[in-house]
């Protein structure tokens, strides 16, 4: 239930970072930290390193829209 960015698929793939890792974090956050009205950051530790997704959710289509990804670690 994923809508992916331009932005946020080349991030992804110049970071190898899955699709599925993406929905992970927003599943199952360890933190979620909302950014504004719409947008939220949700950040997880998923061996050792520090996945962070900005993403808004879009209610007409109840799907996440993924804005950005990256991963420190």
């Amino acid at each position: 239930n994923l809508i992916f960015t331009t932005h946020a698929s080349q991030r992804m793939n110049e970071r190898s970072i899955a699709a599925d890792k993406v929905e992970s974090v927003i599943v199952s956050p360890h933190t979620v930290q909302k950014q504004n009205a719409h947008t939220s950051k949700f950040i997880k530790t998923i061996n050792s390193r520090k996945y962070q997704v900005i993403a808004q959710w879009k209610a007409e289509q109840q799907k996440w829209l993924v804005i950005s990804v990256w991963v420190r670690g």
